[in-house]
C-alpha cells in the first residue's frame, strides 16, 4: 500500500471521528437514560456498580472533567475510543495478512452502522471493544516472540478489557481455544509467559471481584439474570432469529451474510490437528484444498468470532439477547471478511458495503432533521429527549413545593432527573428511588433507604395509573399535573409526611 493510501486513510478516519465529535456537541442530542446513570455513577468512583464494571464510570469521570458535563462532553470517549479500534484493526490485519486487506478494514470497521451509532451513545461497548482489539493485537505479537513484554500488555489489556464489561470473559476462552487446537503454538499452553499474562490480568480485575464480594456478588448476579433469564428456562426461537436479524443491520447485510458463509464453510474446512501439523504464518492450519485453505488461512480470527456469535445466540435462545451483546465480534469479523472478499475478488461488496455504511452515518447524524419534514412520524429520539422536558416541567412545580422532595419509581426516571435536573457545578439532582420491596433491581435500589426521608413531603413522577402504591404510606396526596409525550404517560403527584414502609 502505498504512502498516499495511508494519508488517505488516516484523513478519512479523523475526518469521521471530528464529525461525529461535532455532532455529539451540536445539540441535537440528549443522554439516554443508561447514559445519565453511568453519568451520576461517574459522579461516584468506585471499583463496581450494579449492572457494569469501573470502567465506563472512569471515562465520564475524565472526560467531564476536562470539559464539563454537557451532554458532548458525556459522549466524548465513545468517538475516541472507536478511532483508536480502528487503528488497531489496521495494526492487526496487517500484522497478519498483508496492508491492502488492513486499509480495507480499517475504513469498514469505521463505517459499520454498529460503530457509526456505537459513537453516538456512551457505554460500556467502546472501551470493550477498544480493549478487545487491544488484547486481539497483543495476543498476535506474543504469538510471535517467547519475550515476555508483549504477553504482560495481553494481560494489561485483557484485565482493562474485563473492567470494563464482563464479555471479555470469552476473548480468554476464545484465545485459549486457539492455542489448544494450533499443534504450533500448543505447548504455550504450559509456558510461563502465558500464565503470567493470565496473572496480570487477574490482579488489575481483583479490585472488582472484591468489589463484588462486599456486596454480595450484585452486579453478577445482575449478569446472570440477564443471561439466564432469572432462571426460568425456555426456548426464544423467535428471539434468537431477531438477535441474528439485528446483527445484518448492525454488521452490515453484506458483510454479516458473508461472515455467516465463512464461518459455516471454515467449520467444515477444519482446524489445525496432529501434533505433526505445520503452520506457516501464526494463523494457518493444514490446508485441505486451495479454495478451503484461502477461506480458513485465518483460523485466530474465526476463534475469536464463532465461539462469542455462538454463546451470543444461544443466550437469544434460551432468554433473549440484545444485539450489541455480539460487539466484539465486529473487529475479527470485519477483518476475516474483508480478507475472503479480497482473496475471491469480491471488491463489488467491499465498496457496496462502504457506500451503505456512510449513507447510514449520514443518515443517523441528521436523523432529527430528516424526520422533522414529516409531521406525521414521531422523532425516533423522542425517548431520549422527552427527559429534558420532563426536567423542565418537574423543575416548575417543584418551584410550587419547595420543601418537598422528588421522587420516582423507575431507574429511568431516577437518572435522567439526576443529570437534567443537577446544580451549576455539575452535581447530581437528589432524586429518591421508590423501592416498596426492598429487592436490589437497579444502583439507586442500593443507594436509598426511604425510612431515611420519614415525615418527609415528595413530589412523585411515576407511570403508574394506580397511586395506592404511595399513598397509603403518606398521611395525605393529590395529583398534580399529567402530560403525555408520544406514547409515554406520567404523573406528578404531591404527597405529604411520608409515614416509612
Amino acid at each position: 500500500m502505498t504512502m498516499r493510501s495511508k494519508i488517505f486513510l488516516c484523513t478519512a478516519l479523523l475526518a469521521m471521528c471530528a464529525l461525529r465529535i461535532h455532532t455529539l456537541f451540536s445539540g441535537d442530542f440528549e443522554l439516554f437514560f443508561d447514559e445519565a446513570q453511568y453519568w451520576t455513577w461517574s459522579k461516584n468512583l468506585d471499583w463496581g456498580y450494579f449492572s457494569k464494571p469501573p470502567v465506563i464510570a472512569w471515562l465520564i469521570a475524565s472526560t467531564t472533567q476536562i470539559c464539563g458535563d454537557s451532554v458532548g462532553c458525556v459522549k466524548l470517549s465513545a468517538p475516541i475510543l472507536h478511532l483508536l479500534t480502528a487503528v488497531i484493526v489496521y495494526l492487526s490485519a496487517e500484522r497478519l495478512l498483508d496492508q491492502k486487506t488492513a486499509f480495507w478494514s480499517s475504513l469498514l470497521y469505521f463505517t459499520l452502522p454498529g460503530i457509526t451509532v456505537g459513537s453516538i451513545f456512551i457505554s460500556a461497548d467502546a472501551p470493550l471493544l477498544f480493549f478487545w482489539a487491544l488484547a486481539l493485537y497483543c495476543l498476535i505479537r506474543a504469538l510471535e516472540t517467547p519475550k515476555l513484554g508483549w504477553w504482560l500488555a495481553l494481560g494489561i489489556a485483557g484485565g482493562l478489557g474485563m473492567m470494563s464489561k464482563y464479555t471479555m470473559a470469552v476473548f480468554f476462552v476464545s484465545a485459549l481455544l486457539y492455542i489448544a487446537q494450533t499443534p504450533s503454538h500448543r505447548p504455550k499452553l504450559k509456558s510461563l509467559p502465558l500464565w503470567i499474562a493470565a496473572l496480570v490480568a487477574l490482579v488489575i480485575f481483583l479490585p472488582n471481584i472484591l468489589w463484588n464480594m462486599n456486596h454480595g456478588f450484585i452486579s453478577l448476579t445482575h449478569t446472570n439474570e440477564n443471561v439466564l433469564n432469572s432462571g426460568h428456562f425456555s426456548l426464544h426461537f423467535t428471539d434468537s432469529i431477531a438477535f441474528l436479524g439485528a446483527q445484518f443491520a448492525i454488521f452490515g447485510p453484506v458483510l454479516f451474510a458473508y461472515l455467516l458463509i465463512i464461518l459455516i464453510k471454515s467449520s467444515f474446512c477444519g482446524s489445525p490437528k496432529g501434533d505433526s501439523a505445520e503452520s506457516t504464518t501464526a494463523m494457518d492450519p493444514v490446508p485441505i484444498s486451495e479454495k478451503c485453505h484461502r477461506m480458513t488461512q485465518s483460523m485466530l480470527l474465526y476463534y475469536m468470532t464463532t465461539p462469542l456469535l455462538a454463546i451470543a445466540t444461544l443466550i437469544a435462545l434460551v432468554s433473549g439477547a440484545q444485539a450489541h451483546w455480539a460487539a466484539p465480534l465486529y473487529i475479527s469479523g470485519t477483518i476475516l471478511v474483508t480478507q475472503h472478499l479480497l482473496n475471491f475478488k469480491r471488491s463489488w461488496a467491499i465498496s457496496t458495503t462502504l457506500l451503505f455504511n456512510l449513507l447510514i452515518l449520514i443518515i443517523s447524524f441528521n436523523m432529527n432533521k430528516i424526520i422533522d419534514i414529516s409531521n406525521d412520524l414521531d422523532k425516533p429520539m423522542e425517548r431520549v429527549s422527552m427527559w429534558n422536558n420532563i426536567a423542565k416541567n418537574i423543575k416548575e412545580i417543584h418551584l410550587k413545593y419547595p420543601n418537598a422532595m422528588i421522587l420516582s419509581d423507575e431507574r429511568k426516571s431516577v437518572a435522567s432527573l439526576m443529570y437534567n435536573l443537577r446544580d451549576a457545578q455539575g452535581n447530581p439532582a437528589q432524586i429518591v428511588k421508590w423501592n416498596l420491596d426492598h429487592d436490589f433491581d437497579d444502583y439507586y435500589d442500593m443507594n436509598t433507604n426511604m425510612n431515611n426521608y420519614k415525615n418527609r413531603d415528595f413530589l412523585i413522577l411515576t407511570r403508574s395509573d394506580s397511586y395506592d402504591q404511595f399513598s397509603d404510606y403518606f398521611q395525605s396526596s393529590e395529583v398534580v399535573e399529567k402530560y403525555d409525550f408520544g406514547k409515554n404517560h406520567f404523573t406528578v403527584l404531591y404527597m405529604k409526611d411520608f409515614k416509612g414502609y
